[in-house]
C-alpha cells in the first residue's frame, strides 16, 4: 500500500476541525475571569456586611451588660459605692469599647470621674464612627440613663444617643434611648 497525499490531507483536515482555536480558549478564559470577579465581590460585600452587623451585636450586649449592672446593683470591682455604670468608646482605639464605673464619694456623696473597668476589642477589624463625647451610664438602683459633661451627670433627655460602626464604606448603629432601650440597626441603617 503506498502512501496516499490525499487521504493524509483529509485526516488532517479533520483533526484541525475538531480543536479549539487559541482565540476561543481566550475568549472562555475571560467569561470565567470576569464571572470569578463579579462573584468574588459579591462575597467580600456579604462579608463585611456580616462582621459589621456581629460588632453591631456584641456592642449592644455590651450596652445592655452595663445597664443590668445597674438594674442588679452590681458590686464595684474597684470599691467604693458604685452610682452609675456606663459604656464608651475607648479614646485611644476606635475598634474597642470600655465598660466604666462612676463610685460614690464618701465624704461629698456625689459621683466621681467614671473609670475604666473593661476594655473590649471589636472582630474583623469593625471600628466606631467617631469618638462619641456623649458615653451613656445607668444609674443605680433603677437604670436611668445619662451622659457625662466632664464634671457631672447629665439625664439623657429625649432622642436617641447613636453609635455607629464602619467597615469598608458599610455602617450600622447601636442607638440608646432615654428610656434605656437598646436598639440595633440593620447594615445601612441610622438611629432615629
Amino acid at each position: 500500500m503506498g502512501y496516499n497525499r490525499a487521504m493524509h490531507l483529509k485526516i488532517f483536515l479533520k483533526k484541525k476541525e475538531s480543536a479549539f482555536t487559541l482565540i476561543e480558549v481566550m475568549i472562555v478564559i475571560a467569561i470565567i475571569s470576569v464571572t470569578s470577579a463579579i462573584m468574588l465581590v459579591s462575597v467580600s460585600s456579604q462579608r463585611v456586611a456580616r462582621d459589621i452587623q456581629q460588632s453591631i451585636q456584641q456592642a449592644a450586649a455590651g450596652i445592655r451588660e452595663v445597664q443590668n449592672y445597674a438594674l442588679t446593683g452590681k458590686k464595684n470591682s474597684l470599691g467604693g459605692s458604685a452610682c452609675y455604670f456606663g459604656f464608651g468608646i475607648n479614646p485611644l482605639a476606635l475598634n474597642t469599647y470600655q465598660y466604666l464605673v462612676s463610685s460614690r464619694d464618701p465624704v461629698t456623696g456625689n459621683c466621681g470621674n467614671p473609670v475604666v473597668i473593661q476594655t473590649v476589642t471589636l472582630a474583623g477589624g469593625v471600628t466606631f464612627s467617631d469618638l462619641n463625647p456623649n458615653n451613656v451610664y445607668f444609674a443605680l438602683p433603677r437604670g436611668e440613663t445619662a451622659t457625662w459633661n466632664g464634671s457631672s451627670f447629665v439625664n439623657l433627655g429625649s432622642g436617641a444617643l447613636p453609635y455607629q460602626l464602619n467597615k469598608s464604606s458599610q455602617s450600622a448603629s447601636v442607638c440608646v434611648y432615654a428610656a434605656g432601650l437598646v436598639k440595633e440597626t440593620v447594615v445601612g441603617g441610622t438611629c432615629p
